[in-house]
């Protein structure tokens, strides 16, 4: 995938210039590569669509300079993590095209005892502190009692919330969020990784610079939500390499802005919330933006690399409208549906002045001009003296064009007979119609989405813009012409589906809305 040069190119192409990451050597005494770069999801949760930004931009990047590229998993609070969440986020991954070898995947656990020696060596420097958080509140210095408690913390001598590890910030800064950050707290837990043998565990502020530099990274690429960590990231690796723990030049994080979507929740806390509170059933509900969610909707990695590309690599915030994320994903999706008609609403009507027993074998195109098989392949349907149309119909137009057929006249409403009419009128409507002895019973999955605002990230309480009963299901009626069988429909005159499930017993289909013909939001 070719990448527009955005910023971030410039960063990398000036430390290439400046050979500021050449000549540099692995603990095998190994030359490293000038560029290496890391996706580190935490895992919490399944990936959403935010997710794919940043990991593309960090994959592209090492490709185009002939870097390494690390899968990272951020596993440092066993409170929220598990082991279905690693799997989960590999198969996404996997789903999108890309697989990794195991010495290409990293977990930050297996760096604790790294991350416990540059503890001990701050608190003798005195660049960490203990604090007692309950009862007498008090801040203890001493370097031999600190390391003392230390010890004991990771032990699992005392309980949770009694002690935290917090860094000694001397100097006042505008971009830090709390005087003196906690790096390190007590949990007593079982970890998925390396069960009981930590009762300490790292904070992102302490983890993330010492991940990077123990796996040589050389740019931290992340979105801006992280720039108020920029300040700790330098600190800590300022004042390890001050100490000597490191000696090669370090890696530095950059920000970038977040893929930030209407109507679309990018938040992995404020998701997980939702499904808390029942307003959400999992991280696989089809309500929300998440790569398992899309994955049955019909969505394929195409569309997403697509709406990836679309997007700019700057710093400043930014929103992308859904209307054109579904533009995108209408021109995607309609070079590869079958097309049929559907009934939602239906009514039988009786066609007076055509034969019983007879039948027209009607002729139309499977695909969409922008298929090669356009004008190559066809479906065939019949034409009877039952058929079914929308009861919606009837009241419009007294003068109704079947698709790919006839004009018909209503000659009673209260018995639906018709006539045959053959003359031309460009003011008729064009009507979908099944035969009656043609049809496939279907249950249809709808749904709007989960926000009535369209920009979630400004509003603190996210309860008061939920939207109630946004999931509906539907029974319709399908043209029986399931020949040529794919996973991607669309139903004419409503919108694409995905073909979720069959049951042969009953030959009942069952699908999700992929996305409608038309756009429900305002640009």
């Amino acid at each position: 995938m070719k990448l527009k040069k955005s910023f971030l190119d410039k960063i990398i192409l000036k430390d290439i210039k400046n050979k500021k990451y050449n000549y540099r050597k692995d603990e095998n005494y190994k030359i490293l590569p000038n560029i290496i770069t890391r996706f580190s999801p935490e895992p919490n949760g399944d990936l959403h669509i935010g997710h794919i930004k940043t990991f593309l931009i960090n994959l592209n990047i090492s490709k185009k300079y002939n870097g390494i590229f690390y899968l990272r998993f951020d596993d440092t609070n066993p409170n929220k993590e598990k082991k279905k969440y690693v799997i989960s986020i590999i198969k996404s991954l996997k789903w999108l095209g890309y697989t990794f070898k195991n010495k290409f995947i990293k977990f930050a656990s297996n760096y604790y005892d790294k991350f416990f020696y540059c503890a001990q060596i701050l608190i003798i420097y005195n660049y960490v502190f203990i604090k007692k958080e309950k009862n007498n509140k008090k801040n203890i210095n001493n370097k031999k009692k600190c390391l003392y408690l230390l010890e004991k913390m990771r032990e699992g001598k005392y309980k949770e919330k009694l002690f935290s590890v917090r860094l000694n910030l001397k100097k006042k800064n505008n971009l830090i969020i709390k005087k003196n950050p906690i790096i390190y707290r007590i949990i007593n837990k079982k970890h998925f990784n390396i069960n009981n043998i930590w009762n300490i565990y790292p904070t992102y502020i302490f983890a993330h610079p010492l991940e990077d530099s123990i796996e040589y990274i050389t740019h931290s690429f992340c979105t801006l939500e992280f720039i108020n960590y920029n300040f700790y990231y330098n600190w800590i690796l300022k004042k390890l390499k001050k100490i000597g723990i490191f000696k090669f030049n370090l890696s530095k994080q950059y920000e970038f802005s977040k893929l930030n979507i209407t109507y679309i929740l990018n938040s992995k806390r404020k998701i997980k919330y939702l499904i808390n509170k029942k307003y959400l059933n999992n991280w696989k509900d089809e309500r929300i933006f998440t790569i398992s969610s899309l994955k049955k909707r019909g969505y394929n990695k195409n569309i997403l690399k697509k709406i990836f590309l679309c997007n700019n690599f700057t710093k400043n915030y930014s929103n992308f409208n859904l209307s054109f994320f579904e533009n995108i994903t209408r021109k995607k999706i309609d070079k590869i549906s079958n097309r049929i008609m559907c009934i939602s609403n239906p009514i039988i009507i009786i066609i007076n002045n055509f034969p019983n027993n007879k039948f027209i074998e009607c002729k139309a195109r499977l695909y969409s001009k922008n298929n090669f098989y356009y004008n190559k392949i066809y479906r065939y349907f019949p034409f009877t003296k039952k058929i079914i149309i929308e009861k919606n119909n009837l009241i419009k137009n007294k003068y109704l064009k079947l698709k790919y057929l006839f004009f018909i006249k209503c000659i009673n409403k209260k018995k639906f007979k018709y006539y045959l009419f053959k003359e031309k009128n460009k003011k008729n409507i064009k009507i979908n119609w099944i035969s009656k002895n043609n049809i496939i019973f279907s249950k249809i999955l709808l749904y709007k989405p989960i926000l009535k605002f369209p920009f979630p990230n400004m509003i603190k309480n996210i309860k008061n813009i939920i939207n109630i009963n946004t999931k509906i299901i539907k029974f319709f009626f399908i043209e029986c012409n399931l020949f040529y069988l794919n996973k991607i429909y669309q139903f004419e005159n409503y919108g694409y589906f995905f073909l979720k499930k069959i049951n042969i017993n009953y030959f009942n289909l069952y699908f999700n809305l992929t996305i409608f013909l038309k756009n429900k939001y305002k640009k």
